[in-house]
């Protein structure tokens, strides 16, 4: 765990180059590549693309910082420069997703886009740029897991978020431990699960029979990796709509009994979407058999 790759020295002033920060550019910047040549092969306008994928990651960072800070309000109450400062991890994905889709849905009507074709296009490099971003939270220490036994466990050191917080908690005295305690590296797991889900969306572009397929599979992949890993989150910043524990379902996991496992905001979000996805499939599906059964 390395939240900071190396300081440089400018004009007297040190800048420290993130981890988190890096990890995310490099995501974003393969994730752009592969939906520029995917947009070509599928005869979409390159420019329609570039605008869309840059004026959607704008929006997609600020609405997901924006809906971080708001739900830990208390966090910044001290220091306010603190909400611009993203290279310190605190994104919430969901609210990326919704503000650039919002855009999304804004420009391909302005530009007159194909929305399920481009749709597809965005999805596989949105599951890439994912997967470097949760290794960015990784290095950075934040998004944690729930306690954990070793050798699964993961001890965080005194630069990371998850250390930072639990001293502030409390939780941890600086004076006696320099580690948190093993935790899950749930980080890892979204990110191994969103390779997963990109090499599938990949196979399927393959093979789809029309435009969507690899949109609405791409939000049903995701609900279902996302309702599993929250399972295993233990960080503050998540929200719980109830608590819910689940003593069973805890043992099985090897998680700690009294904490809630349901129901948290991003699962809601995930059924959610997980309807919206099967609805699409299937209309999809009931779309493709009336065209075939027209044709003589």
């Amino acid at each position: 765990m390395h939240p900071r790759l190396f300081t440089i020295d400018l004009f007297g002033h040190h800048m420290a180059v993130s981890t988190y920060g890096l990890l995310v550019a490099i995501g974003v910047m393969g994730g752009i590549y592969l939906g520029y040549r995917n947009a070509k092969r599928v005869g979409l306008r390159t420019d329609d693309f570039l605008d869309l994928s840059f004026w959607g990651l704008v929006v997609a960072l600020a609405s997901s910082r924006l809906m971080f800070v708001l739900t830990n309000l208390d966090r910044f109450r001290n220091d306010y420069w603190k909400v611009f400062a993203i290279w310190e991890g605190g994104l919430v994905f969901y609210g990326g997703v919704i503000g650039g889709c919002g855009l999304g849905l804004y420009l391909m009507w302005r530009r007159k886009l194909p929305f399920l074709r481009s749709a597809d296009v965005l999805a596989p490099m949105l599951s890439l740029g994912h997967a470097f971003g949760r290794l960015g939270c990784y290095m950075a220490g934040c998004c944690w897991g729930k306690a954990c036994p070793k050798p699964v466990g993961v001890e965080f050191g005194q630069q990371s978020v998850v250390y930072e917080n639990l001293v502030a908690r409390r939780q941890i005295d600086p004076a006696v431990s320099s580690t948190t305690a093993p935790l899950h590296p749930v980080q890892l797991y979204e990110s191994l699960g969103e390779i997963v889900i990109f090499t599938v969306l990949l196979h399927l572009a393959t093979r789809k029979r029309t435009d969507g397929t690899i949109f609405f599979s791409y939000l049903a992949l995701y609900a279902v990796l996302r309702s599993v890993t929250e399972l295993f989150r233990g960080d503050a910043a998540r929200r719980y709509l109830f608590e819910l524990p689940i003593a069973p379902l805890a043992r099985l996991l090897r998680l700690p009994p009294g904490e809630p496992l349901l129901l948290s905001t991003s699962q809601l979000v995930s059924i959610l979407s997980a309807m919206v996805a099967v609805g699409g499939l299937y209309w999809l599906k009931r779309r493709a058999d009336e065209a075939t059964a027209t044709l003589p």
